[in-house]
């Protein structure tokens, strides 16, 4: 009898066994206690977009557990666990605790830990979901109860759709960069919302300010205009009572796209494109420009890609070391020709077309104008400038000591009032009344003295053509040299070629325009102008466009004068843009109309590919455009 009870009472367990096997071991998106996933094996979310799993790194034997995209034929990770900690072998296994952690077990008896249970319960399951997100949930009775733990708050080096990045709570989100493409451990570079309450990125290295965004403007970021709402992806900054954060979400949520941050200090915004089966760049910053780290110029130095050299001193200042500023090294900055008097007579001179400064005093009074916050700013001999907060010129915003950040932005829409000594800004006035002038003022290190740059001067007035800049004037005084050239309100042609945004504004009918025009200047320089001109540095930054759109050969500091019966000329000092230049005048110092052509061949290639010339990557090979074309 007893072994009849026996036999019954284990046919009634039974399938209570079986039924509690099946919830806990068939939902392909969930891991539950006493469970494990093991190196080899994979967790698979809902609808099999995302994987958890082990991985190893593009070469490295080192194994870590990771979230990536399943359907792509590229391992896209988009999240690490055990970033710092990797397992050395394929030993290790993801399992949940006794305590309701989530945890990895290797042969060496390591407990490394991934997400730890903040619960009343010991009892926790953790599930993949389809927006790549993974929770640790408490679990009772077959339910998923609270989430107590998620990667979208524990973000790695990458933000995707749905993901916040910020202060929210009492959390500070943010991302940072792998150390190598080898090693997913933390590395320089972080990124995220400043801390300090002024509504805009920064990029910190080693902690220490790297690059900012410039302030929330309400639909974008002032240093970044393109990212709006009408691009590729929608995004949005949200201000709350909880922290500020910012998130993104696609137009199109079949399409998968990613924000990393990169090994290299660049913040890269990726799109998959199904058609070539790669992932595309929508944007990336800070560019390989200087102008966008901060520090470039340092104090009180302003900042411009598109002249020479890089650096220049706003008015009033001269740089702190005339050594160091020479040779190329602005980074010491620059300081004030004369003292402020504080109240006897210091004004402030307009600045256009510059991106606000960075470590500014937003003074949170969005009603008042741009003359009320003159006033705010004007009594206090330590302020140093002030600007509208808003591009409607709305609120206040107010810097105190050095300017840091200063550079010359095309898309700028916010004028920035700079305070200076009386008697500064009366030598500034006379060359501002009036007209817009472009002043180019020459490196003291360029090694051209009074004699030659005179013979420039020279050249350049001599050449009279619609596709070459027109000089106005000059200025001697001393070491320094200025030329003053008629204004280019469209900036250079490389702003509009290699960017994706502004390239739109170009179309084929307007390229080729560009394009001729660029022909006509240099068949002018070489065949019907009364000199015979050799440029010798022809390049997309070089070609600027006027309020049409017309394009006029700049930057003859380099050229030669050739005679009638002169066919080439060697020189031993190698001059111009590497890319751009001849094999003969890049390898043996031989030039001619001929160099000038092959240039003009490369600057071409780039108007109508919209690729630089250099860096160029394609099927994991580095390139020049010349190499890509041949290919």
């Amino acid at each position: 009898m007893m072994g009849d009870r026996s036999s019954i009472h284990g046919c009634r367990v039974l399938p209570f066994l079986i039924l509690f096997t099946i919830k806990f071991s068939h939902s392909a998106d969930t891991l539950f206690p006493n469970q494990s996933i093991k190196d080899g094996e994979t967790l698979f979310s809902a609808n099999r977009t995302f994987a958890l799993g082990f991985f190893s790194p593009s070469g490295s034997l080192n194994r870590y557990v990771g979230v990536w995209y399943h359907k792509l034929p590229v391992q896209t990770v988009v999240w690490v666990g055990n970033r710092g900690q990797p397992v050395f072998d394929n030993s290790g296994y993801l399992t949940i605790d006794g305590k309701g952690n989530l945890i990895i077990l290797d042969s060496i008896g390591r407990s490394i830990t991934i997400a730890s249970n903040s619960g009343a319960t010991n009892l926790t399951a953790a599930t993949l979901t389809d927006t790549g997100n993974l929770f640790l949930r408490e679990w009772s009775d077959g339910r998923e109860g609270q989430a107590l733990w998620q990667s979208f708050d524990n973000p790695t080096d990458t933000l995707i759709p749905g993901m916040r990045m910020g202060m929210y709570g009492k959390k500070n989100q943010f991302l940072t960069s792998w150390t190598s493409s080898e090693d997913p451990a933390q590395g320089d570079f972080s990124v995220g919302i400043d801390p300090n309450g002024t509504k805009q990125f920064i990029i910190w290295r080693k902690g220490q300010v790297y690059w900012k965004s410039g302030v929330w403007t309400g639909k974008n970021f002032s240093s970044v205009p393109e990212m709006t709402p009408t691009y590729y992806i929608y995004f949005s900054y949200m201000p709350t009572w909880n922290g500020d954060y910012y998130s993104y979400s696609v137009n199109d949520s079949s399409k998968p796209t990613r924000t990393v941050m990169d090994v290299s200090g660049q913040i890269n915004q990726v799109a998959w494109v199904e058609t070539s089966q790669e992932w595309v760049q929508i944007w990336a910053g800070p560019t390989n420009y200087s102008c966008e780290i901060p520090t470039s110029c340092g104090a009180n130095g302003l900042c411009n890609n598109h002249s020479t050299p890089t650096c220049n001193c706003l008015d009033g200042f001269e740089p702190r070391s005339d050594l160091a500023w020479n040779s190329g090294n602005w980074a010491g900055g620059c300081v004030r020709r004369e003292m402020l008097e504080c109240g006897n007579g210091d004004e402030f001179l307009k600045l256009k077309g510059v991106k606000l400064p960075i470590f500014f005093l937003d003074t949170g009074v969005s009603s008042i104008g741009i003359e009320d916050c003159k006033a705010k700013c004007a009594p206090n001999c330590s302020c140093t400038a002030y600007a509208s907060a808003h591009e409607n010129g709305t609120g206040c915003l107010l810097w105190f000591g050095d300017l840091l950040g200063l550079q010359a932005h095309h898309d700028a829409t916010q004028d920035l009032y700079v305070r200076l000594a009386a008697s500064e800004l009366n030598h500034t006035a006379g060359m501002l009344e009036g007209h817009e002038l472009a002043v180019k003022r020459l490196s003291r290190s360029s090694g051209q003295g009074v004699v030659e740059f005179r013979n420039e001067i020279s050249l350049i007035a001599n050449l009279q053509h619609r596709n070459l800049v027109r000089l106005l004037g000059y200025c001697i005084q001393g070491e320094e040299k200025l030329l003053i050239y008629e204004y280019m309100p469209n900036k250079s042609l490389d702003i509009y070629i290699f960017d994706p945004i502004k390239a739109a504004e170009l179309d084929w009918k307007k390229r080729l325009d560009i394009i001729e025009g660029i022909a006509q200047g240099l068949l002018y320089l070489h065949k019907y102008s009364r000199l015979r001109v050799i440029h010798r540095d022809l390049k997309a930054s070089n070609i600027l466009l006027d309020s049409e759109m017309n394009p006029k050969i700049s930057d003859f500091g380099t050229a030669r004068i050739f005679e009638r019966n002169e066919s080439q000329a060697n020189t031993n000092r190698v001059v111009g843009t590497y890319g751009y230049m001849s094999p003969k005048y890049a390898m043996e110092g031989l030039f001619s109309e001929k160099s000038d052509v092959f240039s003009f061949g490369v600057l071409l290639l780039e108007i109508l590919s919209g690729k630089k010339n250099r860096n160029l990557h394609w099927q994991n090979q580095s390139l020049n455009l010349l190499g890509y074309i041949r290919n």
